[in-house]
């Protein structure tokens, strides 16, 4: 102990202090972490797609080809999180809303940055076209904007045979189109073009040095809540709708009242609230289901 504080001493009192903190390694300040999702068929070679991106050998595996697994490391500088999710098309609706918000919740607080679709080198099948339109339909339209596709060869990507099955093909050309033309070819077995592959993620999200995600478990629950609900709503309920106003309401309501003043003989009465907000008894109908009131004051004219 003597001898510790003689060097303290010798160093100006100036020491190097240590704390146990999390194995996961810091990403530099321009490089913040990445959370995405490698998708695709079964077959389509997820697993070893997350090997060749982490650099690993051996991967954390489910006994469940079925469940979503996760797997993290240091990619070129930065922190990145894999999520595999399982093969979507085909299974019923229900399995596939419990898998997505499982695969969502494997990302979460950050959320998902970007969707992989891994497909090998070849012909396409009805299976790889049905998997990205069951994705772009499970998590929305939003996702075509933040999906590239990850084509897999077990040779070299510039190989004049590998590039001509890639641009060539009329149904693999669209299906890269319908992702804005977003691919990377990588060869599995070697990590060259794995720089490459992040820098066409960086590109899909032009704020991605603000670590913003495209899509959380808060967002997704909302879009499908919205989904389902918004065919039960009344009509004449404006709040909480898109692209509805005060405005509407109005003309709403002097559409109806000119409509019955066109009718003989008939009047019509205005009344003026000039406190709608406050000590306002609400309620939430769905269907036939009315749930409790509550007193709300909100605001007062």
């Amino acid at each position: 102990m003597r001898k510790i504080e003689i060097i303290v001493h010798e160093n100006r009192g100036t020491f190097l202090k240590l704390t146990e903190e999390t194995n996961r390694p810091k990403s530099e300040p321009n490089k913040p972490a990445l959370n995405l999702v490698l998708c695709g068929r079964r077959g389509a070679g997820k697993t070893s797609a997350a090997k060749t991106i982490l650099g690993r050998t051996e991967l954390h595996s489910v006994s469940n080809s079925s469940e979503c697994v996760k797997n993290q490391g240091e990619v070129c500088g930065r922190w990145v999180s894999l999520v595999e999710l399982p093969a979507l098309y085909g299974k019923p609706q229900e399995t596939v809303m419990e898998e997505s918000f499982s695969c969502i919740s494997l990302c979460d607080p950050e959320g998902v940055h970007d969707f992989i679709l891994v497909l090998p080198v070849g012909p396409l099948t009805d299976e790889d076209k049905g998997e990205l339109e069951t994705i772009q339909n499970t998590f929305s339209s939003i996702v075509n904007d933040f999906t590239m596709i990850l084509f897999t060869v077990e040779s070299d990507p510039t190989d004049p045979a590998v590039v001509k099955s890639v641009r060539e093909n009329r149904d693999i050309q669209e299906l890269c189109q319908s992702c804005g033309g977003r691919y990377v070819v990588v060869n599995i077995k070697d990590r060259k073009q794995i720089s490459e592959m992040l820098m066409t993620v960086e590109q899909m999200k032009p704020d991605m040095d603000n670590s913003s995600s495209i899509l959380t478990r808060k967002k997704h629950l909302h879009m499908h809540k919205r989904d389902i609900t918004a065919p039960l709503l009344d009509p004449l309920q404006f709040a909480y709708r898109a692209n509805r106003s005060v405005d509407d309401a109005v003309n709403m309501a002097l559409h109806f009242l000119l409509q019955h003043l066109d009718s003989p003989g008939s009047y019509a009465r205005i009344l003026w609230i000039t406190d709608f907000l406050t000590d306002r008894r609400q309620f939430v109908r769905l269907g036939k289901h009315v749930s409790d009131y509550l007193l709300r004051t909100d605001g007062q004219d």
